[in-house]
């Protein structure tokens, strides 16, 4: 979200310069606000960098279907930091699902939170979960106010995680749930999957590009009792293997 209006400025006071933009989800948002008072913008760049396939597609049918595209993936994976160290079978009965991600409406922090609190009202599902948020943003202090204020005390919430620890972080969990409304990556989804956690995500154009239901996924539906379900169908898959 950061690169488009230094982009369009340095456009306009050298005119002969090549620019190539590295988009994101945020990107494409932001530039089809301005596209809908200027639709010659696209014209500013010589090239576009996109995370994925999927979103590559997006950005040519909704701003700029001339504009030369390249799928590159951000920086990847560090395998020096994300590692499966899960013992298989899983023996103890304490599942740990997470949330991982900036606190703002797009990533839908509060759809988790329902999820959790779902589980804690509904006296048939007999499973112990611990639950845990990490992130900062716009909605940090609601989604802080709203865990001190639930019913449920099993869920727990941290500011941020240093880099460094959060291959192991990551590896702890058992679940990692991305609720997020749109994604054109989703990399903490992909480090989930490299710590051998399980990923349960919404269809976006990012997590549909590596994401196969059932084989090394699941995907949510964004209602709350089909999500659920899904969440306690990965519990029972995480058992059984």
């Amino acid at each position: 979200s950061r690169t488009i209006y230094p982009a369009i400025i340095s456009r306009i006071f050298k005119k002969k310069l090549k620019i190539i933009v590295h988009f994101h989800g945020t990107d494409l948002y932001q530039l089809k606000k301005i596209y809908k008072l200027t639709p010659c913008v696209t014209n500013f760049f010589n090239g576009i960098i996109s995370p994925s396939k999927k979103f590559s597609k997006r950005i040519k049918t909704e701003i700029s279907p001339k504009c030369q595209i390249l799928n590159y993936a951000s920086g990847g994976v560090n395998d020096n930091f994300f590692k499966n160290l899960k013992k298989s079978p899983k023996k103890h009965s304490l599942y740990k699902i997470g949330f991982i991600g900036r606190m703002s409406p797009e990533k839908n922090p509060f759809h988790f939170l329902s999820i959790a609190e779902s589980f804690f009202i509904d006296k048939n599902i007999n499973m112990n979960i611990s639950w845990v948020m990490v992130g900062e943003g716009k909605l940090a202090k609601k989604v802080r106010h709203n865990i001190q204020n639930s019913k449920s005390k099993n869920i727990s919430y941290i500011d941020r995680i240093d880099p460094q620890d959060m291959g192991e972080f990551l590896s702890e969990l058992d679940i990692l749930i991305v609720p997020s409304l749109r994604e054109s990556l989703c990399l903490v989804a992909l480090e989930a999957m490299a710590s051998g956690t399980c990923v349960l995500c919404n269809k976006t154009d990012g997590t549909m590009s590596y994401i196969t239901e059932r084989e090394n996924g699941f995907f949510l539906d964004g209602t709350l009792k089909n999500d659920r379900t899904v969440v306690y169908e990965a519990i029972k898959n995480i058992t059984r293997n």
